[in-house]
């Protein structure tokens, strides 16, 4: 389509359920926070520090020494539509991840667009 220069400009309706019935928000593709990814905190129980860098889209999550990386759960908030792992969806507070390596969360925007994250978490 060479010489095509027109945007199109979509919405995207969110519908949730509540406690309280259901609740409905509209993005627009263009609106601010339409593409939104970051995590906005990231913990793991027992944690003795957490810092997550937006700049270099990273998060590093110190345990107490000798913990079992191996199938530990995350608590986090983001102002994305998605976190995924290795394409499985993430569940705050519900997914067990091995963390005895650092993987990778990728954030993907209510607009599409993705942001990898990697996780680093050690007990020194």
């Amino acid at each position: 389509f060479a010489g095509l220069t027109k945007n199109i400009e979509y919405t995207i309706i969110v519908v949730t359920e509540n406690s309280s019935g259901y609740s409905v928000k509209q993005i627009n593709k263009y609106a601010a926070g339409a593409n939104a990814n970051e995590f906005l905190s990231f913990s793991i129980s027992g944690q003795t520090s957490s810092v997550i860098s937006v700049n270099d889209k990273t998060v590093s999550v110190v345990m107490p020494t000798g913990t079992d990386l191996s199938s530990l759960i995350a608590v986090f908030t983001t102002n994305g539509e998605t976190v995924e792992v290795g394409g499985v969806t993430q569940i705050s507070g519900a997914t067990a991840n091995n963390f005895n390596t650092s993987i990778v969360y990728s954030i993907t925007s209510f607009s599409g667009h993705a942001a990898n994250y990697t996780v680093t978490v050690t007990a020194p």
